[in-house]
């Protein structure tokens, strides 16, 4: 049995993407700096090993496969220093995603606001349609069971790639890692507070997701945020650019349709970013093979369903 070892791990995400490792049958450890109760009781519920609260370097062997960073790590953990003597595969925690993924289709959505609204909506048109996907989100949508599932069959991965992310010296996360072929861009801002400590630093973080896409790629941005706008403007030319804005409705007594050159669907809107986020998850949808009147349907569906 192939065995990894997740080094430092912190948050509910990362324990998830454990879990999914060790449902594929791997021998999965870990190591954790703080060790509650309720960690220790989900390790051992799904499987996964961990000799206790901090560090057990001892505990390595250079018959493991690979060494998963997570991503709140110091660069003198003992574990990465006995990983590294040892001559063990390390790769940080967007690495190990897109290896995981890298024969799969992979949308990789990210920006500052609207990550988790636009992935719900592209689930409700995917699950309609009955295509299948797996996903890897940084947390839980009320759509999905997990943050995580990894399948051997499913031909498209969902990626939420969260731009805040702690960065650590010893783990390099990057955007860049998950080499997208679709791309969403939703918006840019940086505030005091952030993990990165200036407006440069945190658009470099988008530069480099942009310059990431695959070969003849998509990217799905929003039109009036200035600052994406900008970055767009020097994206390669290889890769197809498409502006999302907010979509087109009309009101007939009280019912809300969206409006589309083919039909309307009564829809409710349960907020102001509700019809912008909708735009950007319909382009997407479009690309991962759904069409057009299915998207519009299951997104009616799924709101008529729901209370104001």
């Amino acid at each position: 049995m192939e065995s990894l070892h997740f080094i430092s791990v912190s948050g509910k995400s990362e324990l998830e993407l454990a879990y999914a490792i060790r449902e594929k049958g791997y021998q999965v450890s870990v190591s954790c700096a703080v060790l509650d109760k309720e960690t220790e009781e989900g390790l051992r519920a799904n499987g996964c090993i961990c000799h206790g609260e901090g560090w057990f370097p001892e505990k390595l062997t250079k018959d493991m496969n690979l060494i998963v960073l997570g991503n709140d790590l110091c660069p003198d953990n003992p574990e990465l220093l006995r990983a590294k003597k040892l001559g063990v595969l390390i790769r940080s925690i967007s690495e190990f995603i897109y290896h995981w993924t890298k024969f799969q289709t992979r949308l990789v959505i990210s920006g500052t606001h609207g990550r988790k609204a636009i992935i719900s909506l592209i689930v409700r048109a995917l699950k309609q349609q009955r295509l299948d996907f797996d996903y890897v989100l940084s947390g839980r949508i009320s759509e999905l069971p997990t943050g995580v599932r990894l399948s051997d069959e499913a031909r498209i991965v969902l990626i939420e790639a969260h731009p805040e992310v702690l960065l650590s010296p010893a783990s390099p996360f990057r955007l860049a890692f998950y080499r997208p072929h679709i791309a969403i861009l939703t918006t840019i801002l940086w505030t005091p507070g952030l993990k990165y400590e200036t407006p440069e630093e945190y658009l470099d973080v988008f530069r480099s997701f942009l310059s990431s896409i695959e070969r003849e790629g998509k990217l799905i941005y929003y039109r009036h945020d200035k600052v994406v706008s900008r970055l767009v403007e020097d994206l390669r030319e290889d890769i197809t650019a498409m502006a999302y804005e907010e979509q087109t409705i009309t009101r007939r007594e009280n019912t809300i349709f969206l409006k589309t050159n083919a039909n309307e669907y009564p829809i409710q809107i349960p907020d102001s970013y509700f019809l912008t986020n909708l735009q950007a998850a319909h382009l997407a949808s479009r690309q991962l093979g759904v069409k057009d009147a299915n998207f519009y349907q299951a997104i009616a569906d799924n709101s008529l369903s729901l209370p104001l």
